[in-house]
C-alpha cells in the first residue's frame, strides 16, 4: 500500500518515483504478496502520476501481483457495508455526530438553527428565571443535574415555544419528533436523566462543537418539558416560581 501524502501531490515527479520504490519496498517486505494498491486522496489524479502508475502497473502484473488505484470513490463505495459502531471508529466521533444530526428531519435542524441564531441574538426573548413546577420534577425522578440544565435554560422557553409551535400533530414538527422520541425512550425503561441526555444527544450531537447548537438543544428540552411535550405532570401541580 501507498500513501500519497499532500505534501508532496503537486510534486509529480516525486510521486512518480515513489510508487516504484515503495512497491519494491513492498515486494521485498511481504513475501507471497498477491495484491498491491496505490492509495490516495486525491480527486483527480495528475495526468504524469496516472501514466506513471499504469507503466508499473505493467511490471507488477508480469510478475503475477494484482496492482490497482484506492481512493476517494473506492472509499466511500465501502461506507454503507460498515456497522455504525465500525464508522465511529474509522471516522472519529466528531465526524459521526455531524452526519447523524444531518439525518434529522429537515424541519426539526432548521428549527434548532433558529433557535440558536435567536437565542445568540441581542434581542433574545429572555424571561426571569423560574422554577418548574416542583411535583413534575419530583414525579418523574429527573435528577438533580437536569433540574438545574431545565430551570436555567426556562430563560430562553418563550423564545422556542414560538419558534416550534405546539401543535403535536404537525407531521414535521419539533414537539412530534420529540414526543415520539421521548414515548420510545420511556418504553424501553430508561430514567429520566437518561431520557433527557438521549434527547439532548439526538438534537445536539455527541459532542460541542461551541457554536451554540448544544445551548440550543437544552433550550429546546427544557422548553418541552415545561410544555409537557416530553414526560408527564401530576393532575395537580405547583405553580412556577419566580426565582429571587
Amino acid at each position: 500500500m501507498l500513501r500519497c501524502h499532500n505534501g508532496h501531490v503537486q510534486d509529480h515527479k516525486y510521486v512518480c518515483e515513489k510508487l516504484a520504490e515503495d512497491f519494491e519496498k513492498a515486494r521485498l517486505s511481504t513475501p507471497g504478496m498477491k495484491r498491491w494498491l496505490f492509495t490516495h486522496n486525491l480527486i483527480d489524479i495528475p495526468h504524469p502520476v496516472v501514466k506513471s502508475f499504469l507503466e508499473l502497473k505493467s511490471t507488477i502484473e508480469s510478475i503475477g501481483i494484482e496492482a490497482g488505484l484506492f481512493g476517494y470513490d473506492n472509499f466511500r463505495s465501502l461506507l454503507p457495508g460498515f456497522t455504525d459502531d465500525q464508522l465511529e471508529d474509522l471516522i472519529g466521533v466528531a465526524v459521526y455526530s455531524k452526519i447523524d444530526t444531518e439525518r434529522l428531519p429537515e424541519n426539526v435542524n432548521l428549527i434548532i438553527k433558529r433557535v440558536m441564531a435567536s437565542i445568540d441574538s441581542s434581542e433574545a426573548n429572555v424571561r426571569d428565571v423560574t422554577i418548574p413546577p416542583r411535583d413534575k420534577l419530583d414525579y418523574n425522578d429527573v435528577p438533580a443535574r437536569w433540574r438545574a440544565n431545565i430551570t436555567m435554560n426556562l430563560v430562553h422557553a418563550d423564545t422556542v415555544k414560538a419558534i416550534i409551535g405546539s401543535d403535536e400533530r404537525a407531521p414535521d414538527g419539533m414537539p412530534r419528533f420529540m414526543k415520539h422520541r421521548y414515548l420510545e425512550l420511556k418504553a424501553q425503561g430508561f430514567d429520566a436523566g437518561a431520557i433527557l441526555g438521549f434527547l439532548h444527544e439526538k438534537l445536539a450531537g455527541y459532542i460541542n462543537e461551541f457554536d451554540g447548537r448544544y445551548e440550543a438543544a437544552t433550550a429546546i428540552v427544557a422548553a418541552l418539558f415545561e410544555a409537557c411535550i416530553i414526560f408527564e405532570d401530576k393532575e395537580t401541580t405547583l405553580e412556577a416560581e419566580a426565582v429571587p
